[in-house]
């Protein structure tokens, strides 16, 4: 069946909204791996600071 031009504009502005939706997910998610992956390191860091220096304070950490 042939499809009018109004079907084939709406049918490629649906394919393009979902394309854009799911590369904006992936960006984001990249984004929040990032983050959290810094934010462990940041904890690591400050952990092994306490147990690298037992008498440093926590106001000095």
């Amino acid at each position: 069946m042939f499809m009018t031009y109004e079907q084939k504009i709406k049918q490629a502005l649906q394919w393009w909204s979902y394309r854009q939706s799911i590369r904006l997910f992936l960006e984001a998610e990249k984004t929040r791996d990032s983050l959290l992956q810094e934010f462990f390191i940041i904890l690591r860091s400050l952990d092994l600071l306490k147990i690298d220096d037992r008498n440093l304070s926590i106001n000095k950490i």
